[in-house]
């Protein structure tokens, strides 16, 4: 009890002022409490939202590598034809030569 012979005892200010700043804190801590959780519902939001642009971007994407695909076989045909195509007019070219020269003699 010496040791306490130098402090004073709290009055009843001192005593109501340390219950308002800790109900205030403890109001303060409900409120960051509270907005902690509705960040932390935000945040499970966004992160939905991401996973779901996520798959969208990914199918968007098999979508274009088939397109591409597709295109390439197409393109590929296109040329085969062409190529047939050059071979039947040349074809067709020498037939009818043919037939002029049989029909000039």
């Amino acid at each position: 009890m010496m040791a306490m012979a130098g402090l004073a005892a709290p009055t009843r200010d001192d005593l109501r002022q340390l219950e308002t700043q800790l109900r205030q804190e403890q109001r303060a801590g409900e409120v960051s409490g509270r907005k902690a959780a509705e960040l932390s519902g935000e945040v499970k939001n966004v992160q939905k939202q991401i996973v779901q642009l996520a798959r969208t971007v990914q199918a968007r994407e098999d979508d274009l590598t088939r397109l591409e695909t597709r295109i390439q076989k197409l393109q590929s045909r296109q040329k085969e034809l062409e190529t047939r195509l050059a071979l039947t007019n040349k074809q067709t070219v020498q037939l009818v030569s043919g037939l002029q020269t049989l029909a000039l003699r």
